[in-house]
């Protein structure tokens, strides 16, 4: 946990050093979400985490019509993506912000800055002897601009984590494909998505229930 803290200290030195959230005057049409473009020295600073780290920065441009955030982390479970470490929805009506993933063996921290504070969510795994020490771990992250759809997810990283000597990696996109991971039998498998969204808090907490809710009826 020290080292994830320790990362996040970096990730504040960038932002409070001077780095600034905006738009370039290359204008698109659409809503997007693309890796940040970093001064060289904010690439300087990210050096100094320890190679076991890994930290990802995205910006993102929206509408001004942007209540919620949501960020999710997924498990494959039986060929599906179980959201049993749980997610985020989280108040933004900023039409501009930057998300920072920060990941390594015990666990994820997501962050979220608009122009007056940042938010934090944090998903810790269960820390065993299998995970820490006997698990070769392969991460596949967004690496290209990616336009923004309300309400539907947007996968930034995939996670491997395996005791088998060969491991198949694939773009984020094979997200929508959880079979595709699946057939590979690997023990563990994560995921971490966005999701951004004109509805308010409560309304998209619920409409999220009744979705889990009728997804599991339809399983019955």
């Amino acid at each position: 946990m020290k080292r994830l803290w320790r990362l996040f200290s970096l990730f504040l030195i960038i932002v409070l050093s001077g780095c600034t959230i905006l738009n370039s005057g290359n204008q698109t049409p659409n809503m997007y979400i693309e890796m940040a473009q970093l001064t060289e020295e904010e690439e300087n600073i990210l050096q100094l985490s320890e190679p076991e780290e890994k930290c990802y920065l995205y910006d993102f441009y929206l509408d001004d019509t942007v209540k919620t955030i949501q960020i999710n982390i997924y498990e494959l479970i039986d060929e599906k993506w179980e959201n049993t470490l749980g997610g985020e929805t989280i108040e933004f009506e900023d039409s501009q912000g930057r998300a920072a993933l920060i990941l390594d063996n015990i666990g994820f921290q997501a962050y979220l800055q608009n122009e007056d504070e940042f938010i934090l969510s944090a998903y810790y795994l269960e820390q065993t002897e299998e995970l820490d020490y006997y698990m070769a771990s392969v991460l596949t992250s967004l690496q290209e601009r990616k336009e923004i759809v309300y309400e539907q997810e947007i996968p930034l990283a995939i996670q491997i984590k395996t005791t088998q000597d060969k491991i198949h990696s694939y773009n984020v996109d094979f997200f929508f494909k959880p079979k595709l991971y699946a057939q590979h039998d690997y023990e563990h498998v994560y995921a971490i998505t966005i999701l951004f969204s004109p509805r308010s808090y409560d309304d998209l907490t619920f409409h999220s229930k009744c979705l889990q809710k009728n997804e599991a009826i339809s399983q019955r």
